[in-house]
Protein backbone atom coordinates (compact mmCIF):
# COMPACT_ATOMS: atom_id res chain seq x y z
CA UNK A 1 0.00 0.00 0.00
CA UNK A 2 1.21 3.49 -1.31
CA UNK A 3 1.15 6.66 1.07
CA UNK A 4 -1.72 8.71 0.67
CA UNK A 5 0.74 11.35 0.32
CA UNK A 6 2.61 10.17 -3.32
CA UNK A 7 0.37 11.26 -5.82
CA UNK A 8 -2.02 8.43 -7.34
CA UNK A 9 0.16 8.22 -10.83
CA UNK A 10 3.23 8.02 -9.42
CA UNK A 11 1.41 5.25 -6.96
CA UNK A 12 0.93 3.31 -9.81
CA UNK A 13 4.14 3.16 -11.21
CA UNK A 14 6.19 2.67 -7.71
CA UNK A 15 3.86 -0.30 -6.98
CA UNK A 16 4.57 -1.97 -10.26
CA UNK A 17 8.17 -1.38 -9.79
CA UNK A 18 7.87 -2.94 -6.27
CA UNK A 19 5.79 -5.75 -7.44
CA UNK A 20 8.26 -6.66 -10.42
CA UNK A 21 11.34 -6.79 -8.22
CA UNK A 22 13.20 -4.04 -9.65
CA UNK A 23 15.54 -1.64 -7.83
CA UNK A 24 15.06 2.13 -8.48
CA UNK A 25 15.07 5.11 -6.57
CA UNK A 26 14.20 8.59 -6.74
CA UNK A 27 16.99 11.20 -7.85
CA UNK A 28 15.75 14.19 -6.53
CA UNK A 29 15.67 15.54 -2.89
CA UNK A 30 11.87 15.11 -1.91
CA UNK A 31 10.37 13.38 0.78
CA UNK A 32 6.70 12.91 -1.04
CA UNK A 33 5.28 13.58 -3.98
CA UNK A 34 1.40 14.70 -3.28
CA UNK A 35 1.45 16.48 -6.48
CA UNK A 36 2.85 15.96 -10.36
CA UNK A 37 6.00 17.33 -10.75
CA UNK A 38 7.03 18.77 -14.22
CA UNK A 39 8.54 15.48 -14.97
CA UNK A 40 10.01 13.12 -12.19
CA UNK A 41 13.61 11.61 -12.63
CA UNK A 42 13.78 8.13 -11.61
CA UNK A 43 16.90 5.53 -11.58
CA UNK A 44 16.48 2.46 -12.34
CA UNK A 45 18.41 -1.06 -12.77
CA UNK A 46 20.16 -0.92 -16.00
CA UNK A 47 19.55 -4.76 -16.28
CA UNK A 48 15.86 -4.45 -15.93
CA UNK A 49 15.17 -2.29 -19.49
CA UNK A 50 12.85 -4.57 -21.34
CA UNK A 51 10.35 -5.09 -18.11
CA UNK A 52 10.45 -1.28 -17.63
CA UNK A 53 9.11 -0.60 -20.83
CA UNK A 54 6.92 -3.44 -21.08
CA UNK A 55 5.32 -1.90 -17.16
CA UNK A 56 5.31 1.67 -18.01
CA UNK A 57 3.61 0.79 -21.47
CA UNK A 58 1.04 -1.22 -19.36
CA UNK A 59 0.32 1.51 -17.37
CA UNK A 60 -0.24 3.79 -20.56
CA UNK A 61 2.95 5.58 -20.79
CA UNK A 62 4.57 6.23 -24.12
CA UNK A 63 8.15 6.80 -24.84
CA UNK A 64 8.64 10.26 -25.72
CA UNK A 65 12.69 10.74 -25.71
CA UNK A 66 13.77 7.27 -26.70
CA UNK A 67 17.81 6.06 -25.68
CA UNK A 68 19.16 7.36 -29.14
CA UNK A 69 18.85 10.69 -28.47
CA UNK A 70 20.33 10.71 -24.83
CA UNK A 71 21.96 7.20 -24.33
CA UNK A 72 21.28 5.67 -20.61
CA UNK A 73 17.81 7.77 -20.42
CA UNK A 74 14.51 7.25 -21.63
CA UNK A 75 11.40 9.83 -21.05
CA UNK A 76 8.03 8.32 -20.97
CA UNK A 77 4.68 10.67 -21.16
CA UNK A 78 1.16 9.74 -19.92
CA UNK A 79 -1.71 11.91 -20.71
CA UNK A 80 -4.15 11.69 -17.82
CA UNK A 81 -7.59 13.30 -19.48
CA UNK A 82 -6.58 16.17 -17.42
CA UNK A 83 -2.65 16.93 -17.83
CA UNK A 84 0.32 15.12 -18.88
CA UNK A 85 2.72 13.19 -16.42
CA UNK A 86 6.17 13.08 -17.26
CA UNK A 87 8.69 10.48 -16.31
CA UNK A 88 12.53 10.44 -16.66
CA UNK A 89 13.96 7.25 -16.31
CA UNK A 90 17.82 6.75 -16.09
CA UNK A 91 19.29 3.41 -16.74
CA UNK A 92 23.02 5.28 -16.01
CA UNK A 93 23.23 8.67 -14.10
CA UNK A 94 23.68 10.78 -17.22
CA UNK A 95 23.74 14.89 -18.13
CA UNK A 96 23.61 15.64 -21.71
CA UNK A 97 25.32 12.32 -22.50
CA UNK A 98 27.92 12.42 -19.99
CA UNK A 99 27.83 9.72 -17.06
CA UNK A 100 29.22 10.74 -14.49
CA UNK A 101 28.29 8.58 -11.51
CA UNK A 102 27.88 4.95 -10.87
CA UNK A 103 24.43 3.81 -10.76
CA UNK A 104 24.74 0.13 -9.35
CA UNK A 105 26.98 1.52 -6.42
CA UNK A 106 23.99 4.03 -6.00
CA UNK A 107 21.52 1.37 -6.51
CA UNK A 108 22.98 -0.59 -3.84
CA UNK A 109 23.81 2.09 -1.22
CA UNK A 110 19.91 3.51 -1.66
CA UNK A 111 17.95 4.36 1.72
CA UNK A 112 14.31 3.81 1.88
CA UNK A 113 12.30 6.78 3.61
CA UNK A 114 8.89 6.67 3.84
CA UNK A 115 7.21 4.75 0.78
CA UNK A 116 9.96 6.56 -1.67
CA UNK A 117 13.23 5.22 -2.41
CA UNK A 118 16.58 7.40 -2.56
CA UNK A 119 20.05 8.01 -2.88
CA UNK A 120 22.27 7.68 0.43
CA UNK A 121 23.04 11.38 1.01
CA UNK A 122 26.53 11.31 -0.73
CA UNK A 123 24.95 10.02 -3.74
CA UNK A 124 21.87 12.29 -3.57
CA UNK A 125 24.29 15.54 -2.87
CA UNK A 126 26.72 13.94 -6.27
CA UNK A 127 23.19 13.63 -8.54
CA UNK A 128 22.05 16.58 -7.33
CA UNK A 129 24.64 18.81 -7.99
CA UNK A 130 26.18 17.77 -11.30
CA UNK A 131 22.84 17.20 -12.41
CA UNK A 132 22.26 20.65 -12.62
CA UNK A 133 26.00 21.54 -13.20
CA UNK A 134 26.46 19.26 -16.20
CA UNK A 135 22.66 19.90 -17.70
CA UNK A 136 21.85 23.15 -16.74
CA UNK A 137 25.17 25.12 -16.15
CA UNK A 138 23.46 26.80 -13.19
CA UNK A 139 22.24 25.52 -9.54
CA UNK A 140 18.70 25.58 -9.12
CA UNK A 141 17.88 28.21 -5.62
CA UNK A 142 15.43 24.93 -4.46
CA UNK A 143 17.85 22.80 -4.19
CA UNK A 144 20.13 24.94 -2.11
CA UNK A 145 19.17 24.18 1.27
CA UNK A 146 19.44 20.43 0.48
CA UNK A 147 22.73 20.49 -1.04
CA UNK A 148 23.74 22.41 2.15
CA UNK A 149 22.76 19.99 4.54
CA UNK A 150 23.86 16.82 2.08
CA UNK A 151 27.25 18.68 1.74
CA UNK A 152 28.79 17.11 5.12
CA UNK A 153 28.31 13.44 4.15
CA UNK A 154 30.18 13.57 0.85
CA UNK A 155 33.81 13.94 2.26
CA UNK A 156 35.47 10.56 2.55
CA UNK A 157 32.07 8.73 1.37
CA UNK A 158 32.18 5.82 -1.55
CA UNK A 159 30.26 8.19 -3.60
CA UNK A 160 33.67 10.48 -3.47
CA UNK A 161 35.38 7.65 -4.94
CA UNK A 162 33.13 6.54 -7.45
CA UNK A 163 32.59 10.08 -8.82
CA UNK A 164 34.21 9.16 -12.39
CA UNK A 165 37.12 11.60 -13.31
CA UNK A 166 35.15 14.08 -10.90
CA UNK A 167 36.62 14.05 -7.74
CA UNK A 168 38.62 17.25 -6.92
CA UNK A 169 36.64 19.15 -8.75
CA UNK A 170 33.17 18.50 -7.07
CA UNK A 171 33.10 20.76 -3.97
CA UNK A 172 34.06 18.63 -1.08
CA UNK A 173 33.36 21.11 1.79
CA UNK A 174 30.66 23.87 2.97
CA UNK A 175 32.64 26.45 2.01
CA UNK A 176 33.36 25.57 -1.57
CA UNK A 177 30.05 24.87 -1.87
CA UNK A 178 28.94 28.39 -0.99
CA UNK A 179 31.13 29.96 -3.34
CA UNK A 180 29.49 28.02 -6.31
CA UNK A 181 26.15 28.85 -4.75
CA UNK A 182 26.55 32.13 -4.05
CA UNK A 183 27.79 33.39 -7.61
CA UNK A 184 24.80 31.06 -9.03
CA UNK A 185 22.55 33.47 -6.98
CA UNK A 186 24.63 36.40 -7.89
CA UNK A 187 24.11 35.37 -11.53
CA UNK A 188 20.37 34.93 -11.04
CA UNK A 189 19.75 38.01 -8.89
CA UNK A 190 21.73 40.26 -11.57
CA UNK A 191 18.97 39.56 -14.37
CA UNK A 192 21.22 37.03 -17.02
CA UNK A 193 19.73 34.85 -19.02
CA UNK A 194 18.64 31.20 -18.35
CA UNK A 195 20.25 32.63 -14.88
CA UNK A 196 24.39 31.26 -15.83
CA UNK A 197 26.92 32.17 -14.46
CA UNK A 198 30.63 32.01 -15.50
CA UNK A 199 31.71 30.26 -12.99
CA UNK A 200 29.40 27.53 -13.13
CA UNK A 201 29.76 27.42 -16.80
CA UNK A 202 33.58 26.99 -16.58
CA UNK A 203 33.52 24.41 -14.18
CA UNK A 204 30.71 22.52 -16.64
CA UNK A 205 33.46 22.85 -19.26
CA UNK A 206 36.42 21.47 -17.07
CA UNK A 207 33.91 18.29 -15.90
CA UNK A 208 32.78 17.76 -19.21
CA UNK A 209 36.28 17.76 -20.82
CA UNK A 210 37.75 15.42 -18.10
CA UNK A 211 34.78 12.82 -18.64
CA UNK A 212 35.24 12.86 -22.52
CA UNK A 213 38.88 12.00 -22.15
CA UNK A 214 39.84 10.39 -25.35
CA UNK A 215 36.56 10.17 -26.63
CA UNK A 216 35.96 13.55 -27.44
CA UNK A 217 36.24 12.47 -31.69
CA UNK A 218 33.83 9.51 -30.94
CA UNK A 219 31.16 11.68 -28.67
CA UNK A 220 31.69 14.64 -31.78
CA UNK A 221 30.48 12.35 -34.24
CA UNK A 222 27.76 10.46 -32.57
CA UNK A 223 26.56 14.43 -32.18
CA UNK A 224 27.26 15.24 -35.67
CA UNK A 225 25.31 12.03 -36.58
CA UNK A 226 22.23 13.09 -34.63
CA UNK A 227 21.76 16.01 -35.68
CA UNK A 228 21.67 15.21 -39.25
CA UNK A 229 20.16 11.61 -38.97
CA UNK A 230 17.53 12.73 -36.55
CA UNK A 231 13.80 11.95 -37.28
CA UNK A 232 11.34 13.92 -37.98
CA UNK A 233 10.36 15.65 -34.68
CA UNK A 234 6.83 16.91 -35.65
CA UNK A 235 3.02 16.28 -36.30
CA UNK A 236 0.01 17.67 -38.06
CA UNK A 237 -3.16 17.48 -37.52
CA UNK A 238 -5.48 18.41 -39.82
CA UNK A 239 -9.29 20.02 -38.79
CA UNK A 240 -12.27 19.12 -40.94
CA UNK A 241 -16.08 19.82 -40.96
CA UNK A 242 -19.05 21.93 -42.19
CA UNK A 243 -18.84 25.71 -41.35
CA UNK A 244 -20.52 25.97 -38.00
CA UNK A 245 -18.54 22.86 -36.58
CA UNK A 246 -16.14 25.02 -33.87
CA UNK A 247 -12.99 24.41 -36.36
CA UNK A 248 -11.93 27.88 -35.26
CA UNK A 249 -12.38 27.74 -31.78
CA UNK A 250 -11.35 24.36 -31.33
CA UNK A 251 -8.13 24.78 -33.19
CA UNK A 252 -7.42 27.74 -30.24
CA UNK A 253 -7.96 25.69 -27.56
CA UNK A 254 -6.26 22.72 -28.70
CA UNK A 255 -3.18 25.02 -29.07
CA UNK A 256 -3.54 26.48 -25.54
CA UNK A 257 -3.55 22.64 -24.38
CA UNK A 258 -0.56 21.49 -26.18
CA UNK A 259 1.32 24.63 -25.33
CA UNK A 260 0.20 24.39 -21.76
CA UNK A 261 -0.07 20.77 -20.52
CA UNK A 262 2.37 18.81 -23.28
CA UNK A 263 4.93 22.28 -23.10
CA UNK A 264 5.33 21.45 -27.24
CA UNK A 265 5.47 24.48 -29.67
CA UNK A 266 2.53 24.21 -32.01
CA UNK A 267 2.30 26.31 -35.29
CA UNK A 268 -0.79 26.88 -37.43
CA UNK A 269 -1.17 26.45 -41.56
CA UNK A 270 -3.93 26.97 -43.49
CA UNK A 271 -4.69 23.71 -45.74
CA UNK A 272 -7.53 24.47 -47.66
CA UNK A 273 -8.30 24.17 -51.05
CA UNK A 274 -9.82 27.76 -51.30
CA UNK A 275 -7.78 31.26 -50.72
CA UNK A 276 -4.76 31.52 -49.39
CA UNK A 277 -2.62 31.96 -52.47
CA UNK A 278 1.10 31.80 -51.84
CA UNK A 279 2.43 31.57 -54.79
CA UNK A 280 0.81 34.93 -56.03
CA UNK A 281 -1.84 33.65 -58.27
CA UNK A 282 -5.63 32.63 -57.52
CA UNK A 283 -6.79 29.14 -57.32
CA UNK A 284 -10.38 29.56 -57.33
CA UNK A 285 -11.39 29.59 -61.06
CA UNK A 286 -14.92 28.90 -60.88
CA UNK A 287 -16.34 25.63 -62.91
CA UNK A 288 -19.81 25.69 -63.70
CA UNK A 289 -19.65 22.71 -66.50
CA UNK A 290 -23.07 22.57 -67.87
CA UNK A 291 -24.78 19.41 -67.79
CA UNK A 292 -24.06 18.86 -71.73
CA UNK A 293 -25.37 16.11 -72.61
CA UNK A 294 -28.74 16.93 -70.90
CA UNK A 295 -28.79 20.40 -72.56
CA UNK A 296 -28.33 18.84 -75.89
CA UNK A 297 -31.79 16.67 -75.72
CA UNK A 298 -33.22 19.95 -74.25
CA UNK A 299 -32.29 21.56 -77.69
CA UNK A 300 -33.35 18.94 -79.47
CA UNK A 301 -36.70 18.94 -78.24
CA UNK A 302 -37.24 22.71 -78.34
CA UNK A 303 -35.64 22.00 -82.25
CA UNK A 304 -38.52 19.76 -83.20
CA UNK A 305 -41.61 21.70 -81.50
CA UNK A 306 -40.53 25.16 -82.84
CA UNK A 307 -39.79 23.56 -86.15
CA UNK A 308 -36.29 25.72 -86.50
CA UNK A 309 -32.44 25.18 -86.37
CA UNK A 310 -29.90 26.46 -84.20
CA UNK A 311 -27.00 27.75 -85.78
CA UNK A 312 -23.53 29.07 -84.37
CA UNK A 313 -22.90 31.02 -87.35
CA UNK A 314 -25.94 32.28 -87.52
CA UNK A 315 -26.14 33.21 -83.28
CA UNK A 316 -22.93 35.19 -84.33
CA UNK A 317 -24.20 37.05 -87.50
CA UNK A 318 -27.05 38.12 -85.27
CA UNK A 319 -24.41 39.42 -82.39
CA UNK A 320 -23.22 41.22 -84.37
CA UNK A 321 -26.23 43.20 -85.93
CA UNK A 322 -26.90 43.43 -82.23
CA UNK A 323 -24.11 45.57 -81.36
CA UNK A 324 -24.80 47.52 -84.53
CA UNK A 325 -27.75 48.45 -83.20
CA UNK A 326 -29.97 46.54 -85.89
CA UNK A 327 -32.36 44.55 -83.60
CA UNK A 328 -35.17 45.15 -81.08
CA UNK A 329 -35.03 44.08 -77.41
CA UNK A 330 -37.52 41.06 -78.35
CA UNK A 331 -35.47 39.90 -81.47
CA UNK A 332 -32.08 40.46 -79.47
CA UNK A 333 -33.63 37.91 -76.95
CA UNK A 334 -35.18 35.42 -79.36
CA UNK A 335 -31.47 35.35 -81.17
CA UNK A 336 -29.45 35.21 -78.11
CA UNK A 337 -31.45 32.14 -77.31
CA UNK A 338 -31.10 30.12 -80.53
CA UNK A 339 -27.27 30.69 -79.26
CA UNK A 340 -27.62 29.70 -76.43
CA UNK A 341 -29.33 26.36 -77.53
CA UNK A 342 -26.84 25.42 -80.18
CA UNK A 343 -25.29 22.39 -80.51
CA UNK A 344 -21.71 23.71 -81.26
CA UNK A 345 -22.00 26.70 -78.66
CA UNK A 346 -23.08 24.19 -75.69
CA UNK A 347 -19.98 21.53 -76.98
CA UNK A 348 -18.07 24.83 -76.79
CA UNK A 349 -18.91 25.61 -73.60
CA UNK A 350 -17.95 22.05 -72.69
CA UNK A 351 -14.94 22.06 -73.79
CA UNK A 352 -14.07 25.48 -72.21
CA UNK A 353 -15.71 23.50 -68.82
CA UNK A 354 -12.90 20.88 -68.96
CA UNK A 355 -10.09 23.32 -69.68
CA UNK A 356 -10.65 25.82 -66.92
CA UNK A 357 -11.18 22.79 -64.56
CA UNK A 358 -7.76 21.57 -65.66
CA UNK A 359 -6.05 25.03 -64.98
CA UNK A 360 -7.32 25.13 -61.85
CA UNK A 361 -6.74 21.53 -60.38
CA UNK A 362 -3.16 22.32 -61.77
CA UNK A 363 -2.78 25.55 -59.96
CA UNK A 364 -4.59 23.71 -56.42
CA UNK A 365 -1.82 20.84 -57.50
CA UNK A 366 0.87 23.61 -57.10
CA UNK A 367 -0.38 25.49 -54.39
CA UNK A 368 -0.96 23.11 -51.68
CA UNK A 369 1.85 21.44 -52.49
CA UNK A 370 3.93 24.51 -51.86
CA UNK A 371 1.64 24.61 -48.43
CA UNK A 372 2.55 20.93 -47.69
CA UNK A 373 6.09 21.68 -47.80
CA UNK A 374 5.91 24.58 -45.44
CA UNK A 375 3.78 21.97 -42.84
CA UNK A 376 7.02 19.68 -42.94
CA UNK A 377 9.43 22.45 -42.41
CA UNK A 378 7.51 23.66 -39.57
CA UNK A 379 6.63 20.18 -38.40
CA UNK A 380 10.45 19.84 -37.46
CA UNK A 381 10.10 21.72 -34.74
CA UNK A 382 6.37 22.11 -33.76
CA UNK A 383 2.80 20.05 -34.35
CA UNK A 384 1.16 21.61 -37.10
CA UNK A 385 -2.49 22.50 -36.83
CA UNK A 386 -4.11 22.31 -40.54
CA UNK A 387 -7.19 24.52 -40.52
CA UNK A 388 -8.97 22.25 -43.40
CA UNK A 389 -7.29 19.90 -45.96
CA UNK A 390 -7.48 18.99 -49.13
CA UNK A 391 -10.65 16.31 -48.61
CA UNK A 392 -12.55 20.02 -48.71
CA UNK A 393 -12.22 19.71 -52.48
CA UNK A 394 -14.73 16.69 -52.61
CA UNK A 395 -17.64 18.95 -51.27
CA UNK A 396 -17.75 21.25 -53.68
CA UNK A 397 -16.85 25.19 -53.36
CA UNK A 398 -17.26 26.91 -50.07
CA UNK A 399 -20.78 26.55 -49.33
CA UNK A 400 -21.78 25.31 -52.62
CA UNK A 401 -22.47 21.58 -53.27
CA UNK A 402 -20.54 20.48 -56.86
CA UNK A 403 -21.32 17.20 -57.80
CA UNK A 404 -19.28 17.83 -61.14
CA UNK A 405 -15.63 15.95 -62.00
CA UNK A 406 -16.14 13.68 -58.78
CA UNK A 407 -13.58 11.26 -59.88
CA UNK A 408 -10.86 14.00 -60.56
CA UNK A 409 -11.70 15.64 -57.59
CA UNK A 410 -11.30 12.02 -55.94
CA UNK A 411 -7.96 11.27 -57.49
CA UNK A 412 -6.45 14.30 -56.60
CA UNK A 413 -7.13 13.64 -52.65
CA UNK A 414 -6.27 10.09 -52.79
CA UNK A 415 -2.63 11.21 -54.39
CA UNK A 416 -1.73 14.27 -52.46
CA UNK A 417 0.00 13.43 -48.93
CA UNK A 418 -2.08 12.77 -45.63
CA UNK A 419 -1.63 14.20 -42.51
CA UNK A 420 -0.34 12.12 -38.97
CA UNK A 421 -4.12 12.89 -37.87
CA UNK A 422 -7.47 13.98 -39.06
CA UNK A 423 -10.25 15.13 -36.91
CA UNK A 424 -13.69 15.22 -38.13
CA UNK A 425 -15.67 18.02 -36.06
CA UNK A 426 -19.04 17.25 -36.43
CA UNK A 427 -22.84 18.26 -34.69
CA UNK A 428 -26.33 17.72 -35.77
CA UNK A 429 -27.14 19.68 -39.11
CA UNK A 430 -29.95 21.95 -37.43
CA UNK A 431 -27.56 23.03 -34.68
CA UNK A 432 -25.21 23.66 -37.65
CA UNK A 433 -27.60 26.01 -39.15
CA UNK A 434 -28.51 27.84 -36.04
CA UNK A 435 -24.72 28.75 -35.59
CA UNK A 436 -24.36 30.15 -38.89
CA UNK A 437 -27.60 32.00 -40.52
CA UNK A 438 -26.61 31.72 -44.20
CA UNK A 439 -26.69 27.70 -44.30
CA UNK A 440 -29.25 26.16 -46.01
CA UNK A 441 -30.26 22.61 -44.03
CA UNK A 442 -30.20 20.81 -46.97
CA UNK A 443 -27.26 21.42 -48.19
CA UNK A 444 -25.64 21.11 -44.70
CA UNK A 445 -27.16 17.33 -44.47
CA UNK A 446 -25.38 16.53 -47.91
CA UNK A 447 -22.20 17.93 -46.44
CA UNK A 448 -22.58 15.61 -43.51
CA UNK A 449 -23.25 12.64 -45.76
CA UNK A 450 -20.54 13.13 -47.81
CA UNK A 451 -17.73 13.99 -44.56
CA UNK A 452 -19.20 10.61 -43.26
CA UNK A 453 -18.71 8.47 -46.40
CA UNK A 454 -15.34 10.65 -46.21
CA UNK A 455 -14.38 9.26 -42.80
CA UNK A 456 -14.98 5.45 -43.68
CA UNK A 457 -12.37 5.49 -46.67
CA UNK A 458 -9.57 8.17 -44.60
CA UNK A 459 -9.75 7.28 -41.76
CA UNK A 460 -11.36 10.27 -39.68
CA UNK A 461 -11.30 10.57 -36.15
CA UNK A 462 -14.84 11.88 -35.08
CA UNK A 463 -15.28 14.44 -32.13
CA UNK A 464 -19.14 15.74 -31.54
CA UNK A 465 -18.76 19.54 -30.93
CA UNK A 466 -21.30 19.63 -28.45
CA UNK A 467 -19.61 20.85 -25.72
CA UNK A 468 -17.29 24.37 -24.78
CA UNK A 469 -14.57 24.31 -26.59
CA UNK A 470 -11.61 23.92 -24.02
CA UNK A 471 -13.50 20.40 -23.25
CA UNK A 472 -13.93 19.20 -27.50
CA UNK A 473 -9.87 19.86 -26.98
CA UNK A 474 -9.48 17.42 -24.15
CA UNK A 475 -11.65 15.15 -26.57
CA UNK A 476 -9.29 15.58 -29.65
CA UNK A 477 -6.11 14.72 -27.26
CA UNK A 478 -7.51 11.83 -25.77
CA UNK A 479 -8.00 10.71 -29.37
CA UNK A 480 -4.80 11.62 -31.00
CA UNK A 481 -2.66 11.74 -28.14
CA UNK A 482 -0.61 8.40 -28.50
CA UNK A 483 -0.03 9.05 -32.64
CA UNK A 484 1.11 12.34 -31.76
CA UNK A 485 3.63 11.03 -29.16
CA UNK A 486 4.79 8.47 -31.69
CA UNK A 487 5.71 11.66 -33.94
CA UNK A 488 7.64 14.06 -31.45
CA UNK A 489 10.42 10.88 -30.84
Amino acid sequence: MISPRIHSEYARVFLGLKNAGIAWCVLRPLDDLPEIEKDLDLLVDPDARAVVHGLLAGLGYHVYLPERANPGKTAFVRWTGERAVYLDVHFEIIARGFVYHDADGTLARREQRGDLFHPAPADLYVVTLLHDVLGKERVQAKYHESLRALVVTFDGSPAQTEVRALGDLVPSDAEALERLLGSSLGAADSGAPDSGDVEVQDLAERMRRRLAGKKRFRRWWWRVRLRFRRPLRGFSIAFLGPDGAGKSTTMAAFQELVEGELRWPVATEYMGPWGHDHLGFTTRVRCRVPDTFGELRAARRERIAGGFRPSLRRAFALEWQRRRRELSKDEEQERLHQRETSWMWICFRFVRGHVRYGVFLSALWVELWWRHLKVRRRARRAAVICDRYVFDLLTGEMHEMTRRYHWARRLFCALFPKPNVTVYLFEEPEVLCARKDDLDLATMREMQILYESMMARWDFSPVRTNVPPPEVARRVLDETFSCLVARRR
